[in-house]
């Protein structure tokens, strides 16, 4: 599979997906503004919001360029604005290879449904191909408001591990549940 053209086409009713840019850096400053699920993400808030929006999307491009997805940029239909980053990188698990994913929204979009519109566009994405049977997920253990997402979106827990000096839940995915759910939701007219 070319994992460098994932995102084409990738749309939701009210997001498009688009690879990141150094272009994006002082759209994405924003998140790390008054923003308390920093704390969650296992990143060194020592930084400057600038220096933490470049690390982040200069890691995103270099993810694209080895061919190990990346997050995408998530931009409102509506206003063309950056409103957060949903994607997958490739990772371990318990020696075997699996895509984790994750995702991010600005602040000011929180409990509008970004996030789980987003995700659910992108499991669609990667279930539709035969390379992924199931999906990871690393969630702080006090994230309440992420696991709350993950477990509305079919996702299971598997163990919790300690990681980059925080104590993380492993959530998992498989393609099997994600099916059973759209058959559920287009029964139910959800779809």
């Amino acid at each position: 599979m070319n994992l460098k053209n994932y995102y084409e086409g990738l749309t939701s009713e009210r997001l498009i997906f688009r690879k990141l840019t150094l272009a994006d850096i002082d759209d994405w400053l924003e998140f790390y503004y008054n923003n308390d699920s920093l704390k969650y993400l296992g990143i060194n808030l020592k930084r400057t919001p600038e220096v933490m929006a470049k690390a982040w999307i200069t890691t995103q491009i270099e993810r694209y360029n080895k061919n190990e997805y990346g997050q995408l940029a998530m931009i409102n239909k509506q206003s063309n604005e950056l409103i957060g980053t949903r994607g997958f990188k490739l990772t371990q698990f318990r020696g075997q290879n699996y895509v984790e994913s994750a995702g991010s929204v600005k602040p000011r979009y929180w409990r509008q449904g970004y996030g789980f519109e987003s995700a659910t566009c992108m499991y669609d994405y990667i279930f539709s191909q035969n390379d992924h049977n199931m999906v990871l997920v690393y969630c702080h253990l006090n994230n309440v408001s992420s696991e709350k997402n993950l477990q509305k979106l079919g996702f299971v827990k598997v163990e919790n591990q300690y990681t980059l000096e925080r104590t993380v839940v492993v959530y998992k995915l498989l393609r099997s549940v994600w099916q059973k759910r759209k058959i559920k939701d287009k029964a139910a007219g959800i779809l």
